[in-house]
């Protein structure tokens, strides 16, 4: 297949792959590495303290430049990953980037975290302190090499954005700067397990259940002596690891211990002193700690919220998309290359896309907006967590009110003895989305989950309302008796068809809140304050603000064990909002739209069908349930095939008294053995949650088998005391 690399926007250092080497840490374990190398196959020589065992076999020419320019020093960049290098969910996204940014004359590795992927030894489940240990002493190695500068670069997304934030923590000498996607500053109240100290089960289940499935893969046979050698490996690693992280994430429902607070770095962000990109998207789940670390991290770093899903910002369904790999290398160019002058990257603190109305069908598109910039996004962000409902608005803070009438209002109502029963219904969380997607995931029309829920309208409006950055609702709940209950907030944009789409949302656990961990609540009148999702929406004029209320949005959050009986007092309640109306923000284009990207040789049979219902079971019982098919993908170069499948289901009752969830995902993956053999693996793991006002009951199930015979059967089943949530 011939490349067009100039078309490409390809750098003058050719480049060469390596599609396997290893590094031995201090205790002897080896990390499986992918390199790509600013240089010649014929040159790689020159990085031998990078290649180890035959590379020769292993190293592919990507791009040949004339004017390669060989023997100087380069800075690396560095993307670390438990997702395995040589594994369908990564392949094609690597190929596309590393090699581009390889040829602008950086050395890029993409390691796998121990006891994952190619690389030896165990892990046990997210962040391990071991993953940071390890990554600090590889940063440290490369650092002193004879063919680095001493300039280390961290970059990913999700979990590889994560581990970035994390050594930017640590503070290893040689870490100069990250560039990290999509990722959270506090495990416990932005991550996929709770929100609002609620748990949110097709965020924990879903999550745990693929890690479940893809921590038992095998690694690829190529890069072992002989088939023995292989199995004895991946054999080893299943019989010693591999365990859901499922019963962990529940035994700990407390958010202030010390297990959620490992790796959270909200605790002391003076701690990170480099300059950070830190880029998130509107589509995505991990939004709110985006705008908080652009409030809190040192002046240096720079802030992008756009309006994209869990994926890169060149190829994120939600649009628009930006030339992404240009933005990164400015910004490598900038903080890696010391010795060179570049040009410095010139961001406002805060670069956040604003979308105007649209119908929920109408997300994955470019969507209709303005990117506009917040250069003291600080002192905004400081101002709105001072504002309570008795600050006076101002160009950047909006007030809404709730009434007894049910509509929503500009000015602060006479308070009156009002109350209004929140009632659950099941469908209450009807089209409430995937809780983080990179497809099509997202929530659908809310009109059907308005409707089972107390909603609070306003007047058609007459001007633009802007929604930029966060909200927080201070309402008045009472209840017939103490219990422990949750809480359930959305706003919508109502078009005048009656379709509606949801603008943010958040949740609340009544008992655990910012005051701690309460036991029930007592049910005397009490103003809680519930945090909503940072969103960028411009309602438009025609439309109507609508606010909805409910105890219940299962199946992205938790039944709590109460729901029943709960009140709201309107005229006590009020909803704060940051906008923009004033010279606090600043239209500008800064994006350059994308280039093509280098792709990589696949075949793909079947397309990827993701599938979101709900349906009445019986006369008393709903079921939400979530299908997705990857289809077989084929990768020629490597010999290898995979298909992966999941099914998620969650059932409940009308009054949602109960949930009970599983989730299944499969992993089919083939590999040519030569002779026209192929070596067949297959992965089914299986998780159950069913829960009681006592107890959560936990079942586990992992099948691996080769060949059709069975390799391993693990079953595990748990009782875990409920407490906190």
């Amino acid at each position: 297949m011939s490349v067009n690399f100039e078309k490409l926007n390809f750098g003058k250092n050719s480049v060469t792959e390596v599609e396997h080497t290893t590094y031995t840490l201090s205790d002897g374990v080896q990390l499986g590495m992918k390199l790509w190398l600013p240089s010649s196959v014929d040159q790689t020589s020159y990085f031998s303290s990078l290649l180890t065992g035959d590379t020769e076999k292993l190293s592919n020419p990507i791009y040949s430049s004339e004017g390669s320019p060989f023997g100087q020093k380069f800075p690396c960049i560095l993307e670390y990953l438990p997702y395995a290098k040589d594994s369908s969910m990564t392949l094609s996204r690597d190929h596309q980037r590393h090699p581009w940014m390889c040829s602008h004359g950086y050395v890029v590795l993409r390691v796998d975290l121990r006891g994952t992927g190619s690389s030896g030894g165990y892990y046990y489940g997210e962040y391990e302190q071991a993953e940071m240990d390890d990554c600090i002493e590889l940063i440290n190695w490369l650092s002193v090499q004879s063919w680095s500068n001493g300039c280390i670069g961290m970059y990913g997304k999700s979990w590889g954005g994560y581990n970035g934030l994390q050594m930017a923590y640590k503070q290893p000498e040689a870490l100069k700067t990250t560039i990290s996607l999509y990722l959270t500053d506090n495990r416990a109240t932005d991550d996929v397990h709770h929100q609002g100290n609620t748990l949110i089960p097709n965020g924990l289940l879903s999550w745990s259940n693929f890690m479940y499935a893809i921590n038992a893969r095998p690694p690829h046979p190529k890069y072992f002596n002989d088939i023995t050698a292989w199995k004895r490996f991946w054999l080893d690693r299943l019989e010693n690891s591999c365990e859901s992280f499922l019963g962990d994430w529940l035994a700990h429902q407390d958010p202030n211990d010390s297990f959620w607070k490992h790796g959270s770095v909200c605790h002391d962000y003076d701690k990170v002193k480099i300059p950070m990109l830190i880029i998130g998207g509107l589509g995505d789940a991990y939004l709110n700690a985006i705008l908080r670390m652009a409030g809190k991290l040192n002046d240096a770093s720079r802030f992008i919220m756009g309006p994209w899903v869990h994926d890169w910002p060149d190829v994120s369904v939600c649009g628009p998309n930006i030339d992404f790999l240009q933005l990164c290398l400015s910004w490598w160019n900038q903080h890696l290359k010391p010795e060179v002058q570049s040009q410095t990257l010139e961001l406002p603190r805060l670069s956040f896309y604003l979308k105007d109305s649209h119908l929920a069908n109408e997300v994955f598109s470019d969507a209709v907006g303005k990117w506009i910039g917040f250069p003291n996004w600080q002192k905004l962000l400081s101002d709105y967590e001072k504002a309570t409902p008795d600050s006076l608005a101002n160009s950047h803070l909006r007030y809404l009110y709730i009434s007894s009438s049910m509509s929503v209002e500009y000015k602060k109502p006479t308070v009156t003895a009002d109350k209004i029963e929140l009632k659950p219904h099941a469908l209450q969380g009807v089209n409430c989305g995937e809780w983080f997607t990179s497809d099509y995931g997202l929530p659908g029309d809310q009109a059907q989950a308005n409707a089972y829920s107390a909603c609070w309208k306003s007047e058609k409006l007459t001007n633009d309302f802007v929604f930029a950055g966060f909200s927080k609702f201070y309402v008045c709940i009472s209840a017939e008796k103490a219990g422990s209950f949750n809480l359930q907030v959305r706003i919508c944009d109502e078009f005048e068809s009656g379709e509606s789409t949801l603008i943010t949302k958040g949740c609340l656990n009544l008992c655990n809140h910012e005051n701690g961990w309460v036991g029930h609540f007592s049910g005397d009148e009490t103003i809680f304050e519930i945090g909503l999702n940072c969103t960028g929406y411009t309602v438009k004029p025609g439309h109507c603000i609508l606010i909805s209320i409910s105890p219940n949005y299962y199946p992205m959050m938790y039944p709590a064990i109460n729901n029943q009986g709960l009140f709201v007092h309107p005229s006590k309640s009020c909803l704060i909002i940051q906008s923009t109306v004033g010279e606090e923000s600043q239209p500008y284009l800064p994006f350059d739209k994308p280039k093509p990207l280098l792709e990589l040789d696949c075949e793909t049979t079947g397309e990827h069908k993701l599938q979101m219902s709900s349906e009445k079971v019986d006369h008393n019982s709903y079921l939400f349930k979530t299908t997705s098919d990857e289809g077989m993908t084929r990768f020629p170069h490597l010999g290898y095939e995979c298909h992966s499948r999941t099914e998620e289901k969650y059932y409940t009752d009308e009054l949602v008294t109960y949930a009970s969830m599983d989730s299944i995902n499969t992993i089919e993956s083939n590999f040519d053995i030569g002779n026209n053999e192929k070596m067949k693996t297959f992965i089914e793991a299986y998780e159950e949650i069913k829960g009681d006002d006592r107890h959560f009951r936990i079942k586990e199930h992992l099948k691996v088998s080769m060949n059709g015979e069975m390799l391993v059967e693990k079953k595990n089943t748990r009782i875990i005391p409920r407490k906190y949530v």
